[in-house]
């Protein structure tokens, strides 16, 4: 049985398109006499559209040749040569309303066999930020984890000899930061005032402000982490008494803690990551099966869901800005190796990628709307950015 789908020529028969459960991908198979088996999408307006996705070899008797049109003009173009075989593609075209991209899969040219079941998995979305890359001073591998309202970024470089340091870029100067004494030094978010949160290779947290390194620790705590800092001083984190489960905490800026539960009474962990300077938390929660769901914290203790539609492996927060805007990563493309970043905004999601690049993570959002990230090459280098949203993203 393989399930719902659209057929060639008499039941049964191929080309053919279905929707099936292997690995949540639609499967393709070219026709008897080497038609082509395609899914057509139709651009619902005027703009900058992005495609990442891949194809993927499901059929041990044959490869198929795939590609990717624009109004019949091929802008992509491989071969699945078999079995297990994954072929990526990241593509961003401008089109006008109406315009036809169709994804392909085709039997391998020279070959008499009518091809191979192969599935293909794809992302579309409207592209939404305008990305501006940044690197650290002749270091190739740069990423950016932190952002505030004036423009200021904090992130890690590495060196040839592969040593970590923390950065601060601040009105266009960069400055390394690094912990006094460590290995490796990583800066994970600075406020308007400038003040830092940061970690060593070894995990320890550390407060840097004016100069000063301030040593963090959730009291008693055999583990805790601080990955955030609001414009009032107030940070997030998990902590962990048995090192095994984990719940919330926000520190005041006068060093005192406030502790939280798991949404709802559930059974699990939960890893804040991000405040706004209404005090509201973006979290992650891992339920006993270890599926990562994400979740809005309010002041006033109620927990709202923030889980991208479809994710097939789970939804994980990062930042959440003034206005209630929230970027994280989902597992929704092909599984656990296919995170990719969004935006809600709202009820509304959205993925968001930089075109034409492996991997692409938003670290944090600011009240102005703009994001800093960093992706993965396919030179396997990763590189940071900042991004201006290209209309404006207020609901």
């Amino acid at each position: 049985d393989i399930g719902d789908g659209w057929y060639g020529y008499t039941l049964g028969e191929t080309p053919l398109l279905v929707s099936q459960s292997i690995a949540n991908l639609l499967t393709l198979h070219p026709g008897p006499k080497n038609e082509q088996s395609v899914a057509r999408w139709i651009a619902p307006s005027d703009g900058t559209f992005n495609f990442l996705g891949f194809f993927y070899g499901l059929d041990p008797a044959d490869g198929s040749s795939v590609a990717v049109l624009k109004n019949h003009v091929a802008m992509y173009s491989d071969i699945v040569s078999g079995p297990d075989v994954e072929k990526d593609f990241n593509l961003a075209f401008s089109l006008r309303k109406g315009d036809k991209i169709d994804f392909v899969v085709a039997t391998i040219p020279g070959h008499t066999v009518g091809g191979a079941y192969t599935g293909m998995g794809v992302a579309i979305a409207p592209q939404l930020f305008n990305f501006t890359p940044v690197q650290y001073p002749g270091v190739p591998d740069t990423i950016i984890y932190g952002m505030n309202n004036l423009g200021d970024i904090v992130g890690r470089y590495m060196t040839p000899d592969g040593v970590k340091h923390g950065f601060m870029r601040h009105d266009g100067v960069f400055t390394t930061i690094d912990y006094p004494g460590a290995a490796d030094s990583f800066l994970l978010s600075i406020n308007d005032g400038r003040q830092v949160i940061g970690y060593t290779g070894d995990l320890k947290f550390f407060l840097w402000s004016n100069g000063k390194f301030t040593d963090l620790a959730f009291p008693g705590a055999v583990d805790s982490g601080f990955y955030d800092i609001n414009d009032l001083g107030y940070m997030v984190g998990p902590y962990s008494m048995d090192g095994s489960t984990y719940l919330g905490f926000v520190r005041g800026p006068d060093g005192s803690y406030f502790c939280f539960k798991d949404p709802d009474s559930l059974t699990g962990s939960i890893f804040p990551s991000g405040i706004n300077l209404l005090g509201q938390i973006a979290l992650t929660y891992q339920d006993e099966a270890g599926t990562l769901h994400g979740f809005l914290r309010n002041p006033n203790g109620k927990f709202i869901p923030v889980d991208f539609p479809g994710a097939v492996d789970g939804t994980s927060p990062n930042t959440i800005n003034v206005w209630g805007a929230i970027v994280g990563v989902y597992w929704g493309l092909g599984g656990p190796a296919y995170y990719q970043s969004f935006l809600s905004v709202g009820s509304s999601f959205a993925p968001v990628w930089v075109a034409g690049q492996k991997r692409t993570y938003l670290s944090k959002i600011n009240d102005l709307g703009q994001v800093a990230g960093y992706y993965k090459g396919y030179d396997n280098v990763y590189h940071g950015f900042t991004a201006t949203p290209i209309l404006p993203l207020k609901p």
